[in-house]
């Protein structure tokens, strides 16, 4: 047991239960989070298996396994398509709206907890390595204020914007580089773009005159 990586998840996930019962008091919204967060875990690992020529059908302990790999691309897109899924019969905007705070607060925990597994480090500058993780965590944190302030209906493409700009701006200076999956972030951000001007534009559009 990885009990440091343990001790990231519970904060982030502490982190996303608090908000949630802070801003949601009267509708708590923490279960459609948590299993939107498993479901990406394993769509994730079984991403990560496949790329990696490790079939879950051949090897289905291995699903388990998630120190040795999690796709966060995939991951990012199972979690997604748990909530599009959870909430298909109604408006997607208003009903992902609750969520987009506490899924970044539950995302900037995560990264805040490399402190407790030692992995905040990033490029050297002088005799000084730059905490990108721990920098990364509280920029999240920052964008989950900003989107608290917008309207509900834009929240949800907004979160996926705010993720997607700082993952991609901090991968490339962490001390493990992982270049390879900086264009799922940049991805993110095209579709939350274009998420906001969609769901805005049907606001306008229906809205009475």
């Amino acid at each position: 047991m990885e009990f440091t990586l343990l001790g990231a998840v519970l904060l982030g996930a502490g982190t996303m239960w608090m908000t949630d019962r802070v801003l949601n008091r009267r509708q708590r919204r923490f279960d459609d989070l948590l299993g939107a967060t498993l479901m990406g875990l394993l769509v994730g690992r079984l991403a990560a298996m496949v790329s990696g020529g490790s079939y879950p059908w051949s090897h289905p302990g291995l699903i388990l396994l998630v120190r040795a790999g999690v796709h966060p691309g995939w991951a990012s897109i199972g979690a997604l398509g748990s909530l599009a899924w959870r909430f298909r019969s109604t408006s997607l905007p208003i009903s992902l709206g609750p969520l987009a705070v506490p899924a970044l607060m539950g995302l900037s925990g995560w990264e805040l907890g490399c402190v407790v597994r030692s992995a905040c480090g990033g490029v050297t500058v002088g005799s000084w390595e730059v905490p990108i993780g721990g920098l990364a965590g509280l920029a999240i944190g920052l964008a989950a204020l900003i989107v608290y302030r917008l309207p509900l209906r834009t929240k949800a493409a907004a979160a996926l914007v705010a993720a997607g700009l700082v993952r991609a701006a901090a991968d490339p200076f962490r001390s493990a580089l992982n270049h390879s999956v900086i264009w799922w972030y940049l991805a993110a951000v095209v579709i939350g773009v274009a998420l906001a001007i969609t769901w805005t534009s049907s606001a306008v559009r229906t809205s009475p005159e």
